[in-house]
């Protein structure tokens, strides 16, 4: 199989024609990946985090800062926010890297053609919905399966000289 690659090399040598660009094909790559994140709800994500970042950020100048809120957002919205934007692009690059270590470059193409079909538009507009459902059936669940397992397990919890949380 090398002598093949190396036979064909050198024909695309000696016959003046280009050979394909790594570097071309990585930005390619991590372009699409880039796309497929887009079409998961990934610019919902850096929202998200862009908007975590910016409250935190107020909350915390304001605390240090007390009576000087107004000074304190116009600082923030002025000039820390352009700041955390800016270093979105290499957030963003940073995570495309992380799923092109989990996915070829032709799942990734999958998966960019299932979430433009309209199933697969079906599923992006039904995600959130799904996901906050699942939170909370995931929390409801973990306080039940809490309460039994405590109320069953009292005994036990006490014969090891422990005291169980009133629930």
């Amino acid at each position: 199989m090398r002598f093949v690659l190396a036979l064909l090399t050198a024909l695309l040598l000696m016959t003046g024609a280009p050979l394909p660009s790594r570097a071309a094909d990585a930005d390619a790559a991590a372009q699409r990946t880039q796309a497929m994140i887009e079409l998961l709800g990934g610019g919902t994500s850096v929202d998200h985090f862009v908007n975590l970042v910016y409250q935190q950020s107020v909350s915390a100048l304001i605390q240090a800062n007390p009576g000087q809120g107004d000074q304190v957002q116009s600082f923030v919205e002025q000039q820390l926010l352009p700041e955390i934007r800016a270093a979105v692009p290499a957030m963003m690059t940073t995570l495309a890297n992380g799923y092109a270590q989990v996915f070829t470059e032709d799942e990734i193409e999958q998966i960019v053609v299932f979430y433009q079909s309209p199933l697969g538009q079906k599923l992006r507009r039904a995600r959130p919905a799904l996901l906050r459902e699942t939170l909370q059936f995931g929390q409801l669940w973990a306080a039940q399966t809490f309460r039994a397992a405590l109320t069953k397990l009292k005994p036990q919890i006490e014969a090891e000289g422990l005291t169980a949380p009133d629930i």
